[in-house]
């Protein structure tokens, strides 16, 4: 894997991303450090050649509302992610967190079309070689479920 280079900026931009190369079948994946639940998510970002990673994670999951933002770390650099991200990476960090995790609002330059659209059009092989794809469906709000029941 590719690590991502260095700067001296306090937020990551998403042209900080490591770059991926046009011609193959690239990813970006997130090594999560370990840490309780409710501790900052704290991880490092690496491209890859998809058929050559021995094992990843990826992530499913509704983005949500653009509104509140979190935000986690990614080389010691702040990067803001919507909040059911942040839970999803939460979740994940629960579950064999050794593991690289593929999460597309992360690991996709959401400001570079091409890139996007590139990287929509393998998501299928990436889903079909994850070791796991775990799937969050968000919180819940145990009052509102409730009010939903009865």
């Amino acid at each position: 894997m590719k690590p991502a280079r260095g700067t001296n900026s306090q937020d990551l931009p998403n042209a900080f991303l490591p770059p991926l190369d046009d011609a193959s079948k690239q990813i970006r994946l997130l090594k999560v450090e370990p840490a309780g639940f409710a501790d900052e998510i704290r991880c490092t970002i690496a491209s890859c050649e998809l058929g050559e990673v021995s094992a990843f994670n990826a992530i499913s999951y509704t983005w949500g509302p653009e509104q509140p933002q979190r935000e986690i770390f990614i080389d010691g650099l702040r990067f803001p992610v919507r909040q059911n991200c942040h839970y999803a990476l939460q979740q994940a960090r629960q579950y064999r967190s050794s593991i690289p995790i593929w999460i597309d609002s992360v690991c996709i330059d959401q400001d570079d079309l091409y890139e996007k659209s590139a990287q929509v059009g393998i998501m299928g092989d990436v889903y079909a070689r994850a070791a796991t794809v775990l799937a969050c469906i968000g919180q819940s709000d145990a009052a509102l479920t409730f009010s939903s029941l009865i």
